[in-house]
């Protein structure tokens, strides 16, 4: 009984929140709290009086029916999602904002920052086409040797490029771009391939135009409506229309046509406001290997093109030379399946990559929190962090498994999205990082309503049971007469004990005869009751 006293009288000063708009002038005695979210990540803010919880934003009017009125302090809360971190309330505070008091009239505006959980270090990992060789600074990535290296988070990795003797570095794709230096930040997993090509390697180049003429500075491309012509790894190639001309394709805007042959190449040119009736698909081969598609009378072991109808389809396959195998697609076309269908409706490349049979790619994983990451083919089982190399062209398939009271939250990196299955095309060197959190509570309170009785004008105590296994809940309660509802009641968070006979919320009556109430309780996770109604009798 000692218990049941302490805690009913804990609960009597409880604020009541609102009541009927007839009995409370609202212009006098609200105060409102603008909550908003800010970050990367996600969490809810939850308020003590209750009325505030949300996610992204909400509002609430906190109100008082003491007369004069009686502004309490309110206290929000802020609960982050698995896989975040609550960062603070700003000016506000950092772990919890107290807003003492609320005064009439005024709005409180409070913004939540909530970011995405990370782990100290991401992986880097580096594909090398063709010969030539690959370093990091700060050292890690020595290619050739080592392909992959873990670096620190938000810190800057510079890679460099170097040919083997009668190569050429045709650039950087992935995380860097371009013939120049590497720069690459590790916000994420990151994947880059570094390209080289030997001196008799050439790239398609097809061109579209409509309206005029164009022609390159070096010979092949003489055209009016469409032509297709190869270049030299490394070339640069500067294209003229015969007139006023916007670029699409390679180039883009009305000014110079500059294109580096670092891969296969297609451009169309709009001359005279004219667009073109046709579209070019321009396809190249890296390795030794061969492209086929009867369709665009494309067969071609180095680089070939078409320019075609809009809204052709055609069916290209790659097809290895004996030692080699197929490594997979870029540009217009993805994936390590040998064949692959692209629609002409605007200008398209393909590049087909082959390499000597028996190279592989890694994959390198990180993990944040507890759950394993492994691999189908064997090889990957981690750990915070774990690298493995797969056969060129296959597909590797990466599961994350949360462990026991974790789950599953996100990937990052060559794997997307919250589903724990991701499947990777071993076109080049990929990777990854899992996230996973701790499960919140998933039980939500039980609770009952109790008949009740009370005067009017005087306080009445809404009685209720609950039962929460957490050990902690705040309850609401809404009092209606003949279906209207009269008054809200928030309650405040408080101790959940299984030996309580009951707990109650105070209202002030303000009017009298047969109502009805009805109770919900939240646990600290935010999972709500089924609500619980009773009889209430005000004389």
């Amino acid at each position: 009984m000692i218990r049941l006293f302490a805690a009913i009288a804990s609960l009597v000063g409880l604020l009541v929140l609102s009541t009927s708009a007839s009995a409370v002038p609202e212009r006098a005695l609200h105060g409102k709290v603008v909550v908003g979210k800010g970050g990367d990540g996600e969490g809810r803010v939850t308020s003590d009086p209750a009325g505030i919880d949300c996610g992204d934003r909400c509002t609430f009017s906190f109100v008082s029916i003491d007369d004069p009125p009686n502004y309490r302090p309110v206290t929000l809360t802020a609960t982050a999602s698995p896989g975040s971190a609550f960062e603070g309330f700003g000016s506000c505070g950092d772990d919890e904002c107290t807003i003492d008091p609320i005064e009439p009239g005024r709005t409180y505006e409070v913004n939540a920052t909530f970011v995405r959980s990370r782990p100290t270090q991401f992986p880097l990992a580096v594909t090398l086409n063709g010969s030539g060789t690959v370093t990091s600074q700060p050292a890690g990535i020595n290619c050739g040797a080592t392909c992959s290296a873990m670096f620190a988070t938000d810190s800057t990795v510079t890679l460099s490029a170097s040919p083997t003797p009668g190569w050429s570095f045709t650039g950087w794709t992935g995380a860097c771009t371009g013939t120049g230096g590497c720069s690459v930040r590790m916000a994420d997993p990151r994947a880059v391939t570094a390209t080289f090509a030997p001196p008799d390697t050439v790239f398609a180049f097809a061109v579209a135009a409509g309206g005029g003429s164009v022609t390159s500075d070096v010979p092949g491309i003489v055209c009016g409506e469409a032509c297709v012509a190869s270049f030299g790894a490394g070339v640069e190639v500067t294209l003229t229309a015969s007139g006023p001309v916007a670029w699409g394709g390679a180039c883009t805007g009305t000014g110079a046509c500059v294109v580096p042959m670092t891969r296969a190449r297609s451009v169309t040119a709009a001359i005279g406001g004219t667009q073109p009736s046709r579209a070019p698909l321009a396809v190249s081969v890296t390795g030794k290997g061969s492209i086929s598609g009867p369709e665009a009378g494309i067969s071609c072991g180095t680089a070939c093109g078409a320019v075609l109808p809009v809204g052709t389809r055609v069916t290209l396959q790659a097809t290895p030379e004996a030692g080699w195998v197929f490594a997979g697609w870029s540009g217009s076309c993805r994936g390590v399946t040998p064949s692959c269908t692209v629609t002409a409706k605007w200008a398209s490349t393909v590049v087909a990559s082959f390499v000597v049979a028996g190279t592989v790619f890694p994959v390198a994983i990180t993990k944040v929190g507890q759950g394993t990451v492994k691999s189908t083919p064997m090889g990957i089982s981690c750990g915070s962090a774990c690298s493995r190399s797969f056969p060129a062209g296959t597909t590797t398939t990466i599961e994350a498994t949360p462990k026991p009271k974790w789950t599953f939250v996100r990937w990052t990196g060559a794997c997307k999205g919250r589903k724990p299955v991701c499947r990777l095309a071993m076109d080049g060197a990929k990777s990854a990082s899992a996230t996973f959190g701790r499960v919140a509570d998933p039980t939500p309170p039980r609770v009952r309503a109790l008949a009740s009785e009370g005067e009017r004008g005087e306080v009445v105590q809404l009685r209720y049971r609950v039962v929460e296994a957490g050990g902690a809940s705040r309850e609401t309660a809404s009092v209606f007469r003949r279906g209207r509802r009269v008054a809200t009641i928030p309650g405040r968070l408080h101790e959940v004990e299984a030996d309580t006979l009951f707990y109650f919320l105070p209202w002030r009556s303000t009017v009298r005869g047969e109502l009805r109430f009805c109770v919900v309780s939240t646990d600290p996770a935010g999972n709500r009751s089924k609500r619980s109604c009773a009889p209430l009798h005000i004389t």
